[in-house]
């Protein structure tokens, strides 16, 4: 899993999210699959997330892991990002639910 984050020319507006999910992870059912897990799981982390825009990443291991592993992972990646990228609170750790 990896994010790649690029701040806002407005820091007004909110942050935007793209999902690149390649071919190795699996056929379109399965790259769609993993693309709704990966939105369900940010979405509690939403209001946390700092201006910007962001490109969530995941490879083929994406494919056999559990919503719990992908939510999980993709919090800790946020959470390495680059102030005012990443998650904005003060503690700056994962909310997994």
């Amino acid at each position: 899993m990896s994010v790649s984050w690029a701040s806002a020319v407005d820091p007004s507006e909110p942050p935007r999210v793209g999902y690149a999910i390649g071919k190795v992870v699996g056929g379109a059912v399965t790259r769609n699959l993993v693309r709704r897990r990966l939105q369900a799981a940010l979405r509690p982390l939403a209001d946390d997330l700092g201006p910007g825009t962001y490109l969530v990443g995941a490879g083929p291991a994406a494919a056999t892991a559990s919503y719990a592993e992908l939510a999980d992972a993709l919090a800790a990646a946020l959470v390495t990002l680059p102030a005012p990228g990443g998650l904005r609170r003060a503690d700056r750790t994962p909310l997994v639910v």
